[in-house]
């Protein structure tokens, strides 16, 4: 496994409008150690010229959506998308740059050569008050322990933020390339995919992984979601997350 880190790793960034944070998430990324490549969906800002300006390569799609603009570039990475890459959404930054990218990719190269692999990384959510902010995270950190070896992707920690993949097979990537425009939860998607192929997914929850992440789709304060209570709670918040994302778009939902 040793030589994938003597190597680049490909790192897909999606972004939508995302002039205001890309930059300060490629300068935290190991530049000799990652081949940042900025998925640009449906933006009118200036993400796409940001990116290009700082060296990155940049993917021009005209159509808004996270999961088509990562599998737009699994494609143009070809065989490539077969080796172990990064995918970060691009308000989110590792905090120890290259000690984050060791540790996901040790994730992501211990379970045998013929075995697809996920990795979803912990997440600091940065919006908010300090308070929900910190409870926010804690609870995301406390579900990926309870499911870190978990079989069922609806029930695995947050991973669509800090995201890795290794699958090794063409089988395990045509799927992914075919899945539906599902956001949100398209994370769980993907891992679904590599779980339904026999594959493994690891959820570390060392610091050293940890990515600061702006958006959290729980985003009403604390002392409303007790008032209004966690249901109606809920419903605004996954509203509002659906509003955030793009048109056609289906939520994934395991049968």
């Amino acid at each position: 496994m040793w030589h994938y880190f003597f190597i680049k790793t490909p790192f897909i960034i999606p972004a939508y409008n995302e002039e205001s944070r890309i930059e300060a998430t490629l300068r935290c990324l190991p530049k000799d150690l990652v081949e940042p490549i900025v998925a640009v969906n449906g933006s009118t800002d200036q993400t796409a010229m940001l990116a290009k300006e700082y060296g990155c390569a940049v993917n021009i799609l005209p159509e808004q959506g996270k999961l088509p603009a990562i599998q737009a570039t699994l494609r143009e990475l070809g065989d490539r998308a077969l080796e172990p890459l990064m995918i970060l959404d691009a308000d989110t930054r590792p905090m120890i740059p290259h000690l984050w990218l060791y540790g996901m990719l040790r994730s992501l190269t211990n379970k045998g050569p013929d075995v697809p692999e996920a990795a979803g990384g912990p997440v600091w959510f940065t919006n908010g008050t300090v308070v929900n902010s910190t409870i926010r995270s804690l609870e995301r950190m406390g579900r990926a322990v309870r499911t870190r070896s978990s079989k069922d992707a609806s029930k695995v920690g947050q991973c669509g933020p800090n995201m890795g993949l290794h699958l090794k097979n063409k089988t395990t990537l045509e799927n992914i390339l075919a899945l539906d425009h599902y956001w949100p939860s398209e994370d769980r998607a993907m891992i679904n995919t590599v779980l339904s192929h026999g594959g493994h997914l690891a959820q570390p929850t060392k610091p050293s992984v940890l990515a600061l992440t702006y958006y959290s789709s729980s985003f009403l304060p604390l002392s409303v979601i007790k008032k209004i209570g966690r249901e109606e709670a809920r419903a605004i918040t996954f509203n509002d997350y659906v509003r955030r994302g793009a048109p056609g778009s289906k939520p994934f939902v395991l049968n």
